[in-house]
């Protein structure tokens, strides 16, 4: 179990080295053999689950808590009930230092924008597995952007393409889960949504 290994590395390792160096570089290794097809989901919901865990716990001994990166929202698609993506790729996001808003599944397009304008975060992601809900991420994108809100919006799941991702303002696409923080460190460096498009191979690499 994590929980006592956790417990007795704190007794000589700072927490935050436990995080970025044990925990993290952990669930990258787990992301690198996804892609390979060593693991599978069950693999990777098991390890995201382990690795939440930890981290929990190694953040409770640091004063303060850890500085969060930035807000994203994350959400599945309106209509769609499939959120195992969606939650891999926030516990990936956590673990990388971002501080997310769990929107949850089957989420109405005026419930995100509604939280996109409360929290102001510095990207917005969806995922849907149905063909028939993707569409709800453009037009949501199409909202914020009537709106003046110019923030990326990551579109992902099963149903999406990247062609499809970037077929409407603000679309960028994200294939797996492993890519989320990759992405969105570019966008914290100043990158706009064209120019994720534009580097969104070197950007990704072998992920």
């Amino acid at each position: 179990e994590i929980g006592p290994v956790v417990t007795n590395a704190l007794k000589t390792i700072q927490p935050l080295e436990i995080i970025n160096k044990g925990l993290v570089v952990g669930m990258e290794i787990v992301g690198v053999l996804y892609a390979q097809h060593v693991y599978y989901l069950p693999e990777i919901m098991m390890a995201a689950k382990v690795m939440e865990v930890g981290i929990a716990i190694a953040e409770k001994q640091i004063p303060g808590g850890r500085t969060s990166k930035g807000k994203v929202v994350m959400h599945v698609a309106e209509g769609d009930p499939h959120d195992i993506g969606k939650n891999i790729a926030a516990v990936m996001m956590r673990s990388s230092g971002y501080e997310v808003i769990d929107m949850g599944k089957d989420v109405a397009i005026p419930d995100v924008v509604a939280c996109v304008e409360k929290e102001k975060p510095f990207l917005v992601t969806g995922t849907a597995l149905m063909t028939t809900t993707m569409g709800a991420m453009k037009d949501g994108a199409k909202v914020l952007v009537d709106k003046g809100i110019k923030i990326p919006y990551m579109a992902a799941g099963g149903a999406v393409n990247r062609d499809f991702a970037e077929s409407f303002e603000l679309g960028i696409y994200s294939e797996k889960a492993p890519q989320t923080p990759l992405i969105a460190e570019k966008i914290l460096a100043g990158y706009d949504y064209l120019k994720i498009r534009e580097e969104w191979d070197d950007i990704v690499g072998g992920e």
